[in-house]
């Protein structure tokens, strides 16, 4: 199960640490490290309505956290490194780590729009793991440079098309382009060039998606432009974030669609369940339909804020500002 449905939701606190903390917790714990999220920049040629970058970045659960931790929170980064400083620290982590990494995911802000993305992929080349998936998060803003399209072709990396509804108006609305705005006629062009590797991830709000049938719409939707598999993530605020945006969570509120529902919806209208995964921290739904599998994942932060503890980080990240952050351990 990847681990990049986890990104996309409101909310969530990561803790920053040190590199030589990473090491120690990494050797004192004997962790399998399940992913590695790289987030490359801030800059973003959108502004999603819904994105966590519209937080203030403090919470009433930021100063606990640092503290029992004795560490900061990504809420409390705020610089960003030089190149030459985020590859390091790329570097000494994959240095470090000498056990098998599942999903090394890529991010933003939005990373085809980061001179980043090409070094942070021939880095990688150089550290062989076992079972490595290579994955991206992106609104599709370059997605067609052909550099761009050469260097993840090449490592068959994963890519999660963000969408929000079916019209380009539904999107354009949520997306609030800057520049590179994606419509439907240029992800049948990315389709026909990706192939397989592209894939339609879409935040479920409910003025787009309020039903099993308009979900099902959806999907025959981006499989009627080449699309080959789809994710849908339940929008979630964390409640210990009410005093940081509450418009942006009065937002989420008014929109949130629940997985479940959808999931007792879908199997009454015969779609099939072949799966069904996690707990009240995160859940994974999967079904089947037109014989594509697709999946919906939710996630309840505030309890995984609770079931965190020192020794339960399973993903490791590391920040614009080339410091790693840290979001459970899992013993081995």
């Amino acid at each position: 199960m990847s681990c990049v449905s986890r990104q996309k939701n409101i909310g969530g606190d990561k803790l920053l640490i040190s590199q030589e903390r990473f090491e120690r917790i990494y050797r004192e714990n004997q962790v399998k490290i399940t992913c590695l999220v790289l987030i490359l920049n801030n800059d973003c040629n959108a502004d999603c309505v819904a994105c966590i970058a519209h937080h203030v970045f403090k919470s009433p659960l930021c100063k606990d956290l640092c503290e029992k931790y004795t560490a900061k929170c990504v809420r409390c980064c705020d610089h960003t490194a030089t190149d030459e400083e985020f590859y390091v620290s790329l570097e000494k982590i994959l240095q470090t780590i000498n056990s098998p990494i599942v999903d090394i995911i890529i991010t933003g802000g939005e990373p085809t729009i980061s001179p980043r993305l090409i070094s942070v992929l021939e880095i990688i080349d150089k550290y062989k793991f076992r079972n490595k998936i290579l994955e991206m998060e992106t609104n599709g803003a370059r997605l067609s440079d052909p550099q761009i399209v050469q260097a993840l072709k090449q490592r068959n990396v994963l890519i999660h098309l963000s969408r929000y509804g079916i019209t380009d108006k539904e999107n354009a609305d949520e997306f609030r382009y800057k520049y590179g705005a994606v419509i439907a006629d240029d992800i049948a062009m990315l389709a026909k060039e990706y192939g397989k590797m592209l894939g339609v991830s879409t935040v479920l709000l409910k003025k787009h998606i309020d039903s099993a049938e308009k979900l099902l719409e959806t999907i025959d939707f981006y499989k009627s432009l080449g699309v080959k598999h789809h994710t849908f993530i339940e929008v979630m605020a964390d409640t210990s974030l009410r005093n940081s945006n509450k418009a942006l969570l009065d937002y989420s509120d008014k929109n949130h669609i629940a997985i479940k529902d959808l999931s007792e919806q879908l199997e009454k209208l015969g779609v099939k369940k072949v799966g069904e995964q996690g707990d009240d921290s995160f859940h994974v739904y999967t079904h089947e339909y037109k014989r594509i599998e697709f999946t919906m994942t939710s996630s309840n932060l505030e309890k995984q804020h609770r079931a965190e503890t020192a020794n339960s980080f399973s993903r490791f990240l590391i920040m614009p500002s080339g410091e790693i952050g840290v979001n459970g351990i899992e013993k081995r």
